[in-house]
Parts: C-alpha cells; structure tokens; sequence
C-alpha cells in the first residue's frame, strides 16, 4: 500500500465547506422569501427556533459522584426532572440549587456539583424546561425562571444558588420577581438582555431591521414578555445580597459586558475576570471551582487571597 492511499483527498474539506455555504445561502434565501410572501408564518418560524434548544448535551458528560436523589415536579403539563446529593438532614445541612445554561443539562455542572457535595452542602440540581430529561419543547427565558422558582419552593431554604449563562439569567429573574431567596448568589457568563441573542439569530438567517422587529414581537407573544421587561439590571436594582459574578475576558457566547452592567446594578455583587477559559471551561477550572465554593462557605480570607492571585478583578457596588 503506497503512502497516497494514506492521504485525504484536498478537496473533502473544501466540498464540505461549498456544502456549508450553500445550505446557509439556502436557509437565508428560505427565510428572505417567506418575509416577503409569508410574513407572519416566518416570523413564527424564526422565533421557534430561537426559543427551542437546538441540541442536547453531549451523552458521555459524567454525572455527579455520590449516591442521588432524583425526584420530579408538575411543570407546564409536564414533568422537571432535578436530583439531590449531599446529606438530607434540611435543618442542620445548607442547600444550594445549581442551575446550568442553554442547551445543556445537570451533568454540565458536575465538577461544581461536586464540589460543593464534598464540602457538605446539600447541592440540588435540575434539567431546566426542553434540556435533559425534563419534559418541554420550547423553553423562553420565562418559563426557565418558573422552572427555577418551582424547585427552589420545594427544596426549601437556600443557602445559595450557582447558575452558569441562561441558567443564571433565569435564576436573576427568579429572585428578582418570583419570590425566591438565597443567602449568596455565584453568577457565570450570564446574559442580561435577550435582544443579543435574537439578533444573532436574526443575522444568521439574514434578516434585515424589519424582519427582525416581526421576529421580535413573534418571540414576545411565545414568551408572554415584551423583551425589554427581561432587561436584567433594572431589576437586579431590587438585591442586596452578597453575590460573585465570574466572566471570561474573551468569552465569545456572552459578552463580558454583560457582567459588568449586571454588577454595576447589583448592591453586594463583585465580579471576577478570568481569562483563556472561554464560556464552557469556567465550569471544569479548579481554581474558578474552588473560588465558587470558598464564597457560597462565606470563606472571606480566601475569596481574597483568589482575589489577589487574579488581578483581572473587577469590582463594584460593594
């Protein structure tokens, strides 16, 4: 067998990336033609798509060691599925609820999860609505913060809650207006406007001004919210609570800026930038973890010393 028969063809890549091309040219097409013809019907095309995971975690994401709990609530017709770990003795053992992002699932929370277990907290853990195996198609930031709300209601007191990206924007919605009460909040690579992602969407399926205002109000009429009530730092002007912000300098899914203005509205929030790992990797980073659970312990000495082997720090409304 001769050293050619090894080679990749040049052109498989090149086919591949034609092939891209082509059905991004198509699906844009699909959608200029609709708005032109159909408006309505593609408006609510585009709005589903936005509201609906497309993807669901990776199947070999590893669950939390130790033995769990798993139990399930009525949610929306459905069912939510959500786990315990730690100890169960609720008046002597301080909870926290651990909410992941979008199009993910619990597993994706698993280095924090256990953590914190081992550090003897009771952690509870969900797949928010249309993730995991919790029931639901789609899932607008509204229905995630009820999600959110309806586990914290029945798992009683919480010491904290730890939230990466959506999951923490729906988390800050279900503290700010569903009534749910933590003593600390860890907040990662949270979002806090909607609108970042929808044009995202919106340009990615070549949508001008106008096409995305009719997908606007067609993903508004979904959700039950005018997009602009889920603003976050008009309503995170309502806490005063002790609260650790981590954000990745470059991180390419949510702008780091995003934290800045969310702790900048938030009384007793700090934020923290790190920098190299991305919007994902701050979940499985040893130091970040250890950092999480040193402040949901109210360990003050060593969320400074952090502090000051970070000099990336960024601080505000102490």
């Amino acid at each position: 067998m001769t050293r050619s028969n090894h080679r990749k063809n040049p052109l498989s890549k090149l086919s591949t990336n034609v092939w891209q091309y082509l059905s991004l040219a198509t699906l844009r097409l699909g959608y200029r033609l609709g708005f032109t013809f159909a408006p309505g019907y593609a408006a609510e095309r585009a709005a589903r798509i936005f509201l609906t995971p497309q993807r669901r975690a990776p199947a070999h994401l590893p669950e939390p060691q130790g033995g769990a709990t798993p139990f399930e609530l009525e949610f929306h017709g459905g069912e939510l599925h959500a786990w315990s770990w730690g100890p169960h003795n609720l008046q002597a053992v301080p909870t926290v609820l651990v909410v992941h992002g979008w199009e993910d699932d619990h597993r994706g929370m698993t280095p924090l999860v256990d953590r914190l277990t081992w550090s003897g907290f009771r952690v509870v853990a969900l797949d928010l609505p249309g993730h995991g195996r919790s029931d639901g198609r789609l899932a607008p930031i509204p229905q995630l913060a009820e999600a959110v709300a309806a586990v914290a209601r029945l798992i009683g007191p919480l010491e904290a809650i730890v939230a990466h990206s959506l999951g923490g924007t729906a988390a800050m919605i279900a503290m700010t207006e569903l009534g749910v009460v933590a003593q600390r909040a860890v907040i990662l690579a949270s979002p806090n406007h909607p609108e970042h992602f929808a044009r995202g969407i919106a340009g990615f399926i070549g949508l001008n001004e106008a096409g995305f205002q009719r997908m606007r109000l067609a993903i508004e009429r979904l959700a039950g919210r005018p997009m602009q009530a889920l603003h976050l730092p008009p309503l995170l002007r309502r806490l005063n609570l002790p609260a650790l912000f981590v954000h990745d300098r470059a991180d390419r899914v949510v702008p780091l800026q995003h934290s800045r203005d969310n702790v900048d509205a938030w009384r007793g929030a700090r934020l923290e930038i790190v920098e190299g790992m991305g919007h994902r990797r701050i979940l499985s980073d040893p130091a970040v973890i250890e950092r999480v659970r040193a402040f949901v312990a109210g360990e003050t000495a060593k969320a400074e010393l952090f502090s000051m082997a970070k000099p990336t720090r960024y601080a505000a409304r102490a």
